[in-house]
């Protein structure tokens, strides 16, 4: 996870990022990436594994498109 959130702090996206990860070391990941946002004006939506795939495409869709 710290080198997609390196990257994002390089070239700050104008875009919205949606990361959905689950597993060990979710919540220290979660932390870094809010902490990341704040910091460096980046919209990032952090989605647990309590939610499938399939859903955060659609999650991610909807927010691009809206």
């Amino acid at each position: 996870m710290a080198g997609v959130l390196k990257e994002l702090i390089e070239t700050k996206p104008r875009y919205p990022i949606v990361i959905r990860r689950g597993g060990p070391y979710e919540e220290e990941a979660k932390r870094m990436m809010d902490e990341a946002a704040k910091k460096h004006n980046l919209d990032i939506t952090w989605i647990g594994g309590e939610m499938s795939l399939r859903e955060a495409c659609v999650f991610f869709a909807k927010k691009i498109n809206a």
